[in-house]
């Protein structure tokens, strides 16, 4: 069985708006409130109620920040906060 390489640091979680820019990060995890995910940050950057979608990284300072390992070249996926319509509109 192959190890996966470690990242460096702690992975943040990227907040990414309904365009697909990155807005910001967090290393905060969130509460789950009468099954709403609630993140006052990231609420306050997307101006409104948010939920959770897989996004792809292709840039490597992204990727590497999401928690990709130093010698990752292939775009990452991982969970960002986005938009409560986007989660909805992705199936999240």
């Amino acid at each position: 069985m192959r190890m996966r390489p470690k990242s460096h640091g702690i992975p943040e979680t990227p907040i990414i708006d309904a365009a697909g820019r990155i807005l910001g990060w967090t290393r905060d995890a969130p509460p789950v409130t009468c099954g709403r995910v609630m993140h006052p940050e990231a609420e306050a950057l997307l101006h409104g109620p948010v939920g959770c979608a897989y996004v792809q990284l292709s840039s490597r300072g992204a990727a590497a920040r999401a928690g990709a390992p130093p010698e990752w070249r292939e775009p990452w996926r991982c969970l960002a906060f986005v938009p409560q319509e986007t989660a909805t509109s992705r199936g999240a």
